[in-house]
């Protein structure tokens, strides 16, 4: 019997990371310069693997399955960890890369939008991101900025 992850492909992944960044199925075709059918059939093509719903469909309108959730996260924080590595070998070692760690939550609603505006004005600026909710991975020294949605108590920092 295969294993679950040899049913799903990295493209479905990116197309559900980039429909549930936007939650539409038609930002997410422009996007991605593919139809919105083509985003359907591959967001249906996913869930069919996986077998269970990552999204609840109201007319236009798609939401969120609590599954979609959980798997968003997971998704966006993968593509972004092998976006920096595919970034950092692309590089030639001369230049040294901004890093910065975030939570999962800003990373996803604040600073992703930022971090597209930000790489547009300015390409020769490489900027590696760290998506986590380790307060261990959060809290290293070697995070040149370190973003967190929180009260502000944190006893080692």
């Amino acid at each position: 019997m295969h294993k679950l992850i040899d049913r799903v492909s990295l493209d479905g992944l990116r197309v559900f990371a980039v429909s549930a960044r936007a939650m539409s199925f038609s930002a997410a075709a422009r996007e991605l310069s593919v139809t919105q059918a083509a985003v359907s059939r591959r967001i249906k093509l996913l869930e069919d693997a996986l077998g269970y719903a990552l999204f609840d469909r109201a007319g236009r309108r798609i939401a969120l399955t609590r599954e979609g959730e959980t798997l968003f996260a997971s998704v966006q924080g993968m593509l972004d960890y092998l976006g920096t590595t595919l970034e950092d070998l692309a590089h030639d070692g001369s230049e040294r890369a901004v890093s910065i760690a975030a939570s999962a939550s800003i990373s996803h609603l604040w600073l992703s939008g930022r971090l597209r505006r930000f790489a547009n004005t300015h390409p020769d600026v490489a900027v590696r991101v760290l998506t986590t909710d380790s307060l261990a991975d959060l809290a290293r020294s070697d995070h040149d900025l370190t973003l967190l949605y929180c009260t502000g108590e944190h006893p080692d920092w």
